[in-house]
């Protein structure tokens, strides 16, 4: 990729070192300028072709997601969240008093409430301490049981970057008759994914991350074998066969793909003129290529971390790695303020400082940035109450 284009395309690098795309990516211009002209055409001639508009929004936006992750395009729904996705999900299930469903220890809530609220209705959540331990599938395992329904874990952790290996998490779920649930939020953009090689047989992601997108936009799939399984516990005009036949008295016959999980058949249409963009752009580059940028930069980080000694909250297993990464500082939150000063945007995640560069980030700015890190650690050094 040429970067000093790339560059041109995010606004945002004008004035910040943005490190905090783990959080939210900033909005580039071929997402932004197709929904400006979107706006501008609906708002004079769009309005009288709608529906047409809406129908051709949905089909495209499920193919080129469904495209991008090894699916078809009928085992994709559009959602607004990955909350929304796995909450459709959660209560979807025909769950049974006395069973289970199986956490870690590094989700964020998108991925932990959802299951939590079925604990009214009789379900167990356990929880797998998989923090700092050097093989996280091993801790999974000795909470996964013959109760267990749903392994429910997220590709790439959000605090320190955990890299899952969602094949052999797959295994271990389906070993017990479990369903995989997989909230990929802080992976699909940047890390290749064939969901059905892996064995997924759910998965939820937002937009807004490393799919550079805008918020309000995202994407569930649900496995062909699965989609008619399960009735949803939410519908919408748009979850049944013929979604245009507004006639009083209509008999409701659900879709047999995934378009029958979508609660709301009036989506952010704007919004996800952005998510199509945006997906082209992931498919005209090649995710493999993001990915290699990404992770060049992670790196870069991972090295002056390692010289300056500063202890990793992220693995150390590069091979168990997204493209973030945690490691610990004295008073993170205060080197935050600084770096803010500085026009530097990262966050303190779990008591570290998280870096999460993307594709528009340079070399030189990491530097730059872990040149403030190491003024900052002689300044702090880490003492034994850190």
């Amino acid at each position: 990729m040429d970067l000093t284009r790339v560059r041109r395309e995010f606004p945002i690098t004008e004035k910040w070192i943005y490190l905090d795309n783990a959080g939210a990516v900033p909005l580039p211009r071929f997402v932004t300028d197709p929904m400006i002209s979107f706006m501008d055409f609906y708002y004079r001639d769009g309005q009288a072709s709608h529906w047409a508009l809406l129908a051709e929004t949905v089909k495209d936006c499920r193919g080129e997601f469904g495209r991008l992750i090894g699916a078809e395009a009928a085992e994709i729904a559009l959602v607004g969240s990955t909350s929304e996705g796995l909450n459709i999900v959660a209560n979807m299930l025909d769950f049974k008093p006395g069973e289970n469903v199986v956490v870690t220890d590094v989700e964020f809530p998108t991925n932990l409430f959802p299951w939590l609220n079925l604990t009214r209705k009789g379900v167990q959540v356990r929880t797998a301490r998989v923090l700092g331990k050097e093989n996280p599938l091993e801790e999974i395992a000795k909470e996964v049981n013959e109760r267990t329904r749903v392994l429910a874990v997220s590709s790439v952790a959000f605090a320190n970057g955990l890299f899952l290996d969602l094949g052999a998490a797959a295994e271990l779920a389906h070993s017990q008759g479990a369903y995989l649930v997989v909230d990929a939020a802080q992976s699909i953009g940047v890390i290749p994914l064939d969901v059905h090689k892996a064995g997924i047989d759910f998965l939820a992601c937002s937009g807004f991350k490393w799919l550079m997108s805008p918020i309000g936009t995202g994407a569930l799939f649900v496995r062909k074998e699965l989609v008619t399984r399960f009735s949803p516990a939410y519908v919408s005009w748009y979850s049944v066969e013929n979604p245009f036949n507004f006639v009083p008295g209509n008999p409701m016959r659900l879709t047999q793909d995934a378009s029958r999980f979508t609660i709301s058949g009036n989506i952010n249409m704007l919004g996800f003129q952005g998510f199509r963009a945006a997906l082209r752009f992931l498919h005209e580059v090649g995710v493999e290529k993001i990915r290699f940028c990404d992770f060049m930069l992670r790196d870069r980080i991972l090295d002056r971390v390692a010289e300056l000694g500063l202890p990793l909250i992220s693995p150390a297993d590069r091979s168990r790695l997204g493209p973030m990464v945690n490691f610990r500082v004295s008073d993170p939150d205060g080197l935050v303020k600084k770096l803010r000063q500085e026009n530097i945007h990262a966050v303190q995640r779990i008591g570290g400082l998280r870096l999460s560069p993307h594709i528009y980030n340079t070399v030189e700015e990491i530097d730059n940035v872990m040149a403030l890190v190491a003024e900052h650690a002689r300044a702090n050094p880490l003492g034994c109450t850190d």
